[in-house]
């Protein structure tokens, strides 16, 4: 998820591989390896680790890594949210549309692409960071999960857990055994081909993993979902990425 190993502590919680607050960058390189899709995508610079919180708390940013529907071409997106849960800034390098024509330097950034790591940079160093723990969606023995609607469970910081009915489409926190319904929903997944409207082409079936929590007063819950059919591109997982306050 943000392209370092990171350390193991249970099965609902992976924690920083190095938790020390400090300066963090991205870089903007081609990976190695051939393939249809060789173009500078986004990566975290040495000593960086992704996802993290400012030194005071009030921005969290994660670095996405992901492929296009259909083409499989990996996209990069480096989001920034407020600690109230609202997106101020999205940086994305990769789909399809970046791969480089025949003749060209595969590897080389563009100065569109260099230019966009370089505001990337600029807006992560007015700030240092911790680095997060990140919490895969499982079912720890209090959280509440029920196996017949295939309900999933993330459990974060701060004793919260959240859990998402697919079939209802609805998000509940439980914490301290008191559980409430969140206003908050997930976008619509997909969107047909050549239309700009979203519905109707995918459905969001789980949580894949969440991080931040209570301490923090806010999480982002990161789902999985699925497409409803060749007629359906689906939203990159960034797009679908929510913020929920906690306080």
């Amino acid at each position: 998820m943000s392209g370092h190993a990171r350390a193991d502590t249970d099965a609902c919680t992976t924690a920083p591989v190095d938790p020390a607050t400090r300066a963090m960058a991205v870089e903007v390189a081609a990976p190695d390896g051939g393939g249809p899709f060789v173009y500078p995508l986004f990566a975290p610079a040495k000593g960086s680790e992704f996802p993290a919180v400012s030194k005071d708390g009030k921005v969290i940013v994660q670095l996405f890594h992901e492929g296009e529907d259909f083409s499989g071409a990996p996209i990069t997106t480096l989001m920034f949210w407020s600690n109230r849960g609202t997106v101020i800034a999205r940086y994305s390098l990769g789909s399809s549309n970046a791969a480089r024509a025949d003749g060209v330097d595969a590897k080389v950034p563009t100065k569109a692409e260099a230019a966009l790591g370089k505001a990337a940079n600029a807006r992560l160093a007015t700030r240092r960071w911790r680095p997060l723990a990140v919490h895969p969606a499982c079912a720890p023995a209090d959280a509440p999960v029920d196996d017949s609607d295939h309900s999933s469970t993330v459990q974060l910081d701060g004793d919260v857990a959240v859990t998402f009915d697919p079939v209802e489409q609805r998000l509940v926190s439980t914490r301290r055994g008191r559980t409430t319904k969140l206003r908050a929903t997930f976008s619509s997944h997909g969107t047909r081909m050549g239309e700009d409207s979203h519905g109707g082409c995918g459905q969001i079936t789980r949580l894949d993993y969440g991080f931040g929590g209570r301490d923090l007063g806010v999480a982002i819950l990161v789902p999985d979902a699925s497409l409803g059919g060749d007629s359906c591109f689906g939203l990159p997982t960034s797009d679908n990425a929510l913020a929920i306050k906690l306080r």
